[in-house]
């Protein structure tokens, strides 16, 4: 249910850029510390990997498969919680990519790259996995 609900939120973010905001347009929302930007993003985080859609693709699938199998293997409070901001954000860019050969990005907290909900359920769910596994796994 997490990964769905974080999908179903990207896509639909994504939707309201992409028509709302054309592309390399600023919105200031906080003058100088948060701003909309709507960005095509053909890489990946930071800029990695550019025009690597194909990579990235087949990549995001194997992460996938990969987190399902860890998934069913571990055993700490939390983890369909962590898996599932993962699961979903991995499932909301590569949506992006097949069908637009990039990721829409719009968040801007300035001195960062700019960045989706998708990235960000993928850095918070990576970040619960974490505090979950070094507080319980024994």
């Amino acid at each position: 249910m997490v990964a769905i609900l974080v999908l179903l939120v990207d896509q639909i973010s994504k939707i309201i850029v992409r028509k709302a905001i054309p592309p390399g347009k600023e919105i200031p929302i906080i003058k100088g510390v948060f701003s909309l930007t709507h960005i095509i993003n053909p890489g990946s985080l930071f800029g990695l990997f550019q025009n690597g859609t194909s990579i990235l693709i087949v990549s995001s699938f194997f992460v996938m498969a990969a987190i399902i199998y860890i998934e069913r293997i571990i055993n700490i409070p939390y983890k369909e919680l962590a898996f599932g901001l993962i699961l979903g954000g991995i499932a909301g860019n590569l949506i992006d990519r097949i069908i637009f050969r990039g990721v829409t990005d719009f968040l801007f907290i300035h001195h960062f790259p700019v960045f989706n909900i998708a990235d960000a359920s993928i850095d918070i769910g990576i970040a619960v996995f974490i505090i979950a596994y070094l507080r319980y796994e024994k």
